[in-house]
């Protein structure tokens, strides 16, 4: 069964292949091209002032950073740039955020990181009084004014 939106299917691929089955990759790049193409089309006929899209708790449940974890994490930051540059070139109005732990940063090596750090990368630092401020700030909008 392929996914679908509101009745409408968006395509799939079936993951089951021979072992000597190089296709799969060029089969994934052209369904993600093809959904990438489709959320724009929507955005821009719904008039969606801007799309973030956020890759959060990327460390949940890590426990070891091993070289397969940071060659995944390396591999999200450099998919991340390119579609950043996609979304440029089409005049789409997409933003994405990567929300990465400093130490994980700090242990990644790949090409133009160090440009990454110095045109994209923000640093978020929390004392105990912002981190309380938050805090309230989201039982606020949770509980309404109930909450003193």
């Amino acid at each position: 069964m392929n996914p679908s939106v509101l009745g409408n299917s968006i395509g799939g691929v079936n993951l089951a292949r021979e072992s000597d089955d190089r296709k799969l990759g060029l089969e994934l790049n052209a369904l993600t091209d093809a959904i990438l193409e489709h959320c724009i089309v929507i955005s821009r006929s719904a008039k969606l002032p801007k799309v973030f899209i956020h890759f959060d708790e990327l460390d949940a449940g890590l426990r070891i950073v091993d070289s397969t974890m940071k060659s995944m994490l390396s591999g999200l930051i450099i998919a991340v740039r390119d579609l950043r540059r996609m979304f440029i070139e089409k005049s789409a109005l997409f933003s994405i955020v990567v929300h990465l732990r400093e130490d994980l940063w700090n242990s990644l090596a790949f090409s133009d990181k160090n440009k990454i750090t110095q045109t994209r990368a923000f640093a978020i630092e929390w004392d105990s009084d912002a981190l309380k401020d938050v805090v309230e700030a989201r039982i606020r909008a949770k509980l309404g004014n109930s909450f003193s």
